[in-house]
């Protein structure tokens, strides 16, 4: 949330628009970020376990990916609000900590702001 960790937040975002069934323009965006800057994301490394496509109830759309078949990782795109809202931890740099009310209050989409 502070900025730190761009890189993983552009892998995740990629695997997310990768494995994605339906491609909205975000996704369009993403997939040619990583193109035109010529990212390595390596994406065999991962294969899609699952998804849960976007309703209106959890207003968010997730994938579930597979690296090297050793862990799963849920990748969820939508409101942020709704993302905030069933996350307890998050990421500083290398380490995970607590998501407080103090700490998620400070996000700009708390405050009528863009992300």
């Amino acid at each position: 949330m502070s900025g730190e960790g761009v890189d993983d937040v552009l892998e995740s975002a990629y695997l997310n628009s990768y494995y994605r069934p339906v491609e909205e323009l975000l996704d369009v965006a993403v997939l040619e970020h990583v193109e035109v800057h010529r990212k390595s994301i390596p994406v065999v490394n991962f294969r899609k376990v699952d998804e849960i496509p976007f309703d209106f109830t959890r207003r968010r759309m997730s994938v579930v990916v597979a690296e090297h078949d050793e862990h799963h990782l849920l990748i969820c795109k939508g409101a942020v609000e709704e993302i905030l809202s069933v996350c307890s931890r998050v990421r500083h740099g290398e380490a995970d900590e607590l998501l407080t009310s103090d700490l998620a209050g400070t996000h700009p989409c708390r405050h009528g702001g863009s992300q």
